[in-house]
């Protein structure tokens, strides 16, 4: 249970992470 939680958070926090680093990406170009 604790994992099936853990899991999704983890998702949920490295996504914004892609995000911000797509961005930064596109404003550095």
């Amino acid at each position: 249970m604790v994992n099936d939680i853990h899991l999704p958070t983890a998702a949920s926090h490295a996504k914004p992470v892609i995000l911000k680093g797509d961005t930064l990406h596109e404003a550095g170009l």
